[in-house]
């Protein structure tokens, strides 16, 4: 998550620079997540294949099942990757508290599914319920982008239609 900060700094100067102009910050958005999707599904998949090696090397072959609660968490960058590009789009458009509330519900759906899954699967479980909990993020996130977006995009032309 830590390395996704600098990267999501930038994103955030280039949307915030194209809200004047919501098609093109429409356009840097759709591009931001795009790559953000690729990235993170290639390194998702990259980490879920040599997951048990790298668990394995790192804390020795006695550790080696790790690498499947490895595996499965890493599909969570797929989901984190573009969380945060519609993180810093949120912010952006000046959408904070509309964030806050979204990041509210996704945490008490992270609590729901945890309670839920780790006494039936233990900590494979919980691997799982921060890959769903990331992908109804970016759900909801996106449902806002959406929403946000066109609530710009209805100022700015009612701006035109009166000058």
């Amino acid at each position: 998550i830590l390395m996704t900060a600098p990267v999501a700094m930038l994103i955030f100067r280039k949307l915030r620079l194209e809200l004047q102009n919501p098609q093109r910050l429409h356009q840097r958005l759709i591009k931001s997540l795009i790559v953000a999707a690729l990235a993170g599904g290639v390194v998702a998949a990259g980490v879920a294949v040599l997951a048990g090696a790298v668990v394995s090397f790192v804390y020795g072959p006695a550790y080696s099942e790790a690498g499947d609660f490895l595996a499965a968490l890493a599909w969570a960058l797929f989901f984190l990757l573009p969380n945060a590009v519609l993180t810093q789009a949120a912010i952006a458009m000046n959408r904070e508290r509309a964030y806050a509330f979204i990041a509210t519900m996704a945490a008490i759906f992270n609590i729901t599914l945890n309670v839920w899954l780790i006494p039936r699967h233990g900590a494979i479980g919980a691997a799982w319920a921060t890959v769903a909990t990331e992908a109804w993020l970016f759900v909801l996130l996106a449902i806002g982008a959406v929403s946000w977006y066109r609530g710009m995009n209805t100022v700015v032309t009612n701006k035109k239609i009166s000058a």
